[in-house]
């Protein structure tokens, strides 16, 4: 079950700040004011920033960064804490959230303000633990594959600005083993890019050990946000191919199917919070309809993809308020194709409730037809 929640409020005060100019100029900020308030929240706690435990995993490893897990890379997966976890800097990404590779540390600060902007400089790190690999060899077809973006809906790397996969050898000594560049100043700054797809090979003996890691870093100007790198979808087993086409390499015996977007919410206009007085004087405040963006990463499986909107009042009450099934795609096969979005619209309309000084609502979007996609707990 692939789920994701979106949460509403009702008899909120809404803030508007009106915007006034002649066009729109895309300028990095100095910080993370997201990082930076959940840093200062662990220090008026008396915590410290996120250090994970070493934990040896076995294969598949696989993190799509779509299961809730807030802002820091999950330890049950990764070691450090320096990418930025988040559903809204990446452009029509694999699946929802991904790993975000800029220039400031774990706390959203810059790593040095006062550093040269025009040369890229040691920035982020995002290590995996480590997995256990020995007694493979080259036979196993032990292959990794992600995904990257430079840019997205953030700030461009230049071509100083690069991203490194590395893998640790059993000498235990960090070998670059991929790379690429940012984006040179000839490109139109308008210019947004997709997501590409890497696929490597494991069949070298010096990684075919216990404890293997691998570590994606990049290069920024460390004096703000700078220069982004979105990563998602980094997929680690065994008995894969290449299959001869890199952009639809096989994923074992089952299939994934991701929501690539969160929804919007089920309010009219987007909106996310309402007052009462509104709510209760429209006809309607519910959306006409709402998106569904999904994709199958398989490049071959073809299923019936059933899915879910729930709507719940969670505080002060924990009160269903709808449950729709959506009809089903009966034969929803390899992305991208023409079922992969969907405008639904609600064929019923949500219970009552009783407002109080402020109510929260849940709405929650769920793949649920485990028997023909999502048959492989990783991707649940």
């Amino acid at each position: 079950m692939l789920r994701i929640t979106v949460l509403l409020g009702i008899l909120l005060i809404i803030q508007t700040t009106f915007l006034m100019a002649q066009g729109l100029v895309p300028v990095p900020l100095e910080s993370n004011h997201e990082l930076l308030r959940q840093a200062e929240q662990a220090r008026e706690g008396g915590r410290s920033p996120q250090v994970c435990p070493i934990d040896t995993l076995s294969l598949p490893f696989f993190e799509d960064f779509s299961d809730g897990q807030g802002i820091y890379p999950r330890c049950s997966h990764w070691l450090d804490n320096q990418a930025y976890i988040n559903a809204d800097l990446a452009y029509k990404p694999p699946s929802v959230g991904v790993a975000t590779l800029e220039g400031l540390d774990w706390d959203g600060a810059p790593y040095n303000d006062g550093a040269s902007t025009s040369i890229g400089s040691p920035a982020d790190t995002l290590t995996s633990q480590p997995i256990r690999l020995g007694g493979k060899t080259a036979a196993d077809g032990i292959f990794l594959s992600y995904y990257y973006q430079p840019q997205g809906l953030s700030d461009r790397p230049e071509e100083q600005d690069s991203l490194f996969l590395d893998f640790k050898d059993s000498s235990g000594n960090w070998q670059v083993v991929w790379s690429i560049a940012g984006l040179p100043s000839s490109i139109s700054i308008l210019a947004v890019f997709d997501f590409e797809q890497v696929y490597l090979a494991l069949d070298d003996p010096r990684y075919l050990y216990d404890g293997f890691q691998f570590r994606f870093r990049n290069y920024a100007a460390i004096t703000g946000n700078n220069d982004h790198w979105h990563l998602d979808y980094i997929f680690l087993d065994e008995n894969r191919t290449n299959n001869a086409d890199v952009n639809h390499p096989t994923y074992g015996s089952s299939a994934d199917v991701a929501f690539t977007q969160s929804p919007v919410t089920p309010l009219r206009d987007s909106l996310t919070a309402m007052p009462w007085r509104h709510f209760n004087a429209l006809a309607n405040p519910w959306a006409p309809a709402v998106v569904l963006e999904n994709f199958n990463h398989n490049h071959s499986q073809v299923a019936t993809l059933d899915r879910r909107i729930s709507l719940a009042e969670i505080a002060p009450n924990n009160t269903p308020l709808l449950t729709e099934n959506i009809p089903a795609v009966g034969a929803y096969g390899p992305s991208p194709n023409v079922d992969d979005s969907l405008s639904y619209t609600l064929l019923n309309s949500p219970a009552t409730f009783q407002a109080t000084e402020k109510t929260t609502l849940e709405t929650t979007f769920q793949i649920i037809n485990p028997s023909g996609f999502q048959t492989n707990p990783i991707y649940e």
